[in-house]
């Protein structure tokens, strides 16, 4: 079990390197001001909002009935959102952007979100206008982020199921804090199951488990960017520029209810889904930006811009769960999909006395 984990584990630090590793280039949006730099950054980053709430909120239970007091079980287990087609894209016409911010010559207008392809997205150029004269001039360019390249989002957990009283369960689930270059990152979260086919009058003698669920969880990362000063440009005031970083924190949460019936070692069970999430994606630290002097002589300078973006995203999805459970002797596999806006699957192991 500690050999999945471990290979569990590197695959969903891989897939949030690598997509960190994309947002790192988000920090060239600065280049833009920062309102447009806040619009390019929700449209880029908004999936991969949306797919670790969806992610954080699967894989919660593996049969309905509730394991008696003092009974438990430990999982390793990884969850999987798929992005739809239409979250992989954005044009970047249709944002809002400021005048002075426009799509080059020659450049389409279509950039990959996250989950894009891992090109780049079209070569924007940022104009300023010289007090003295009137006239435009460009003062930066870059390209929009481009993706990872694929629209399956993973991510790893390990959790603890115990049993405890009147047909009710404690889950417990945690991914330890763990570094992998500049990119750090935390993830655990809370559960409370109950049979609540036992307490309802009419329901008792029901050949199968109803069960509610409730359910936490908070991921936690960040990643260090690496925008430096233009070259050749006079900055009257440097500051430390090394600070920078991408803050992406979530907070989900999601209540169940299920059916589920077990025959000999086999359990299966679907229900309907609720899912929530709330995510912060931030920009941190000290940003260099090259704008034109507003008092003589009209020069391009360096402007420092602190902790330009802050952009709260809410997501909310119904889905429809459907999974199963082999259990054999203290071992157990499973697996669970849901159909939804994003749908998501599951699957593990399992080791414990239930």
């Amino acid at each position: 079990m500690r050999k999945i984990l471990l290979l569990i584990l590197t695959i969903g630090l891989l897939f949030i390197k690598n997509s960190a590793s994309a947002q790192s280039e988000t920090a060239e949006l600065i280049k833009s001001g920062i309102v447009n730099a806040e619009l390019l950054a929700k449209a880029y980053g908004t999936p991969l909002s949306k797919a670790f709430g969806a992610d954080l909120n699967t894989g919660w239970i593996t049969t309905g009935k509730a394991f008696k007091p003092g009974r438990f079980e430990i999982r390793v287990f990884a969850n999987a959102t798929f992005v739809p087609q239409k979250d992989r894209t954005f044009d970047v016409s249709s944002i809002g952007l400021n005048s002075n911010v426009r799509i080059a010559p020659g450049s389409g207008t279509i950039a990959p979100t996250v989950f894009g392809e891992d090109s780049p997205g079209p070569l924007l150029n940022v104009y300023a206008t010289r007090p003295d004269t009137k006239q435009e001039e460009q003062v930066a360019s870059f390209n929009t982020p481009e993706g990872i390249g694929t629209n399956i989002a993973p991510i790893p957990m390990v959790q603890l199921t115990i049993g405890v009283v009147k047909e009710t369960e404690l889950m417990f689930r945690l991914l330890p804090k763990s570094k992998a270059g500049d990119l750090n990152l935390n993830l655990w979260g809370i559960g409370l199951k109950n049979n609540i086919a036992k307490w309802l009058p009419g329901l008792t003698t029901l050949p199968f488990d109803i069960t509610a669920v409730a359910a936490f969880s908070s991921f936690r990362s960040n990643y260090g960017l690496q925008l430096r000063p233009q070259n050749g440009i006079a900055n009257p005031n440097p500051l430390d520029y090394t600070n920078q970083k991408v803050i992406f924190n979530t907070k989900a949460i999601t209540a169940q209810l299920v059916a589920s019936k077990t025959i000999s070692v086999i359990t299966g069970y679907a229900g309907v889904s609720y899912s929530k999430s709330n995510t912060t994606t931030a920009m941190s630290g000290n940003y260099p930006v090259t704008v034109l002097r507003e008092q003589p002589p009209y020069t391009r300078e360096i402007q420092n811009i602190i902790d330009p973006v802050d952009i709260p995203t809410e997501y909310n999805q119904l889905g429809l769960t459907g999974g199963f459970r082999l259990k054999l002797s203290i071992f157990s596999i499973n697996a669970e999909g849901t159909l939804a806006k994003y749908p998501t699957v599951s699957a593990g192991i399992g080791l414990g006395y239930n």
